[in-house]
């Protein structure tokens, strides 16, 4: 269980924080990429595009659709076409997946799908808003951390401003 340390260490930091729950794994793997509506995922997106390109990994992104919308209609599946179009024109594998949301909460379905995918982790923006209320990580992401096996990649809004730029021009432009 994520204890009150590591809680408010993943909540606050200014860095990426992984939580890592057993053994991690080659991050040349796969890397499932849980995506919502918040605007934040640009910043998500361009981690995933760093960690991608590093490690060779292909990236999965994943989302629930709400019961009802037709997943081509959809506002979340038209941000994913977007997100899975900016990845690969930056030479990154993708793959979008869209669970229907049912009597299972949603950080299940990934939870799965990343165990079944035997992915090398899951890449997960917290929100910042919930710690200005009475520093609540989320639901989402409490339960994510808290149940997989596979390292989690918390970043916070203030962590996505860590140098990924320089990091990036640097596996582009090696010689600058």
């Amino acid at each position: 269980d994520l204890g009150t340390t590591v809680y408010h260490v993943t909540l606050k930091s200014t860095v990426p924080v992984l939580t890592l729950k057993g053994v991690a794994h080659d991050f040349g793997q796969p890397i499932v990429v849980p995506l919502d509506l918040a605007q934040e995922t640009k910043k998500q997106l361009f981690s995933a595009l760093v960690y991608g390109l590093n490690y060779g990994a292909k990236i999965y992104l994943v989302s629930t659709l709400i019961p009802g919308v037709k997943e081509k209609q959809s506002l979340i599946y038209k941000k994913m076409k977007n997100a899975k179009t900016t990845l690969e024109q930056n030479g990154v594998e993708c793959e979008i997946k869209i669970f229907e949301k049912g009597k299972q909460p949603s950080y299940k379905h990934i939870i799965k799908f990343a165990d079944e995918l035997e992915a090398s982790m899951i890449l997960l923006m917290t929100h910042q808003e919930g710690y200005n209320y009475d520093n609540y990580i989320g639901a989402f992401a409490h339960h994510l951390i808290n149940n997989s096996k596979i390292p989690v990649l918390s970043l916070t809004s203030s962590a996505t401003n860590f140098n990924f730029r320089e990091l990036f021009k640097a596996v582009v432009d090696p010689v600058g």
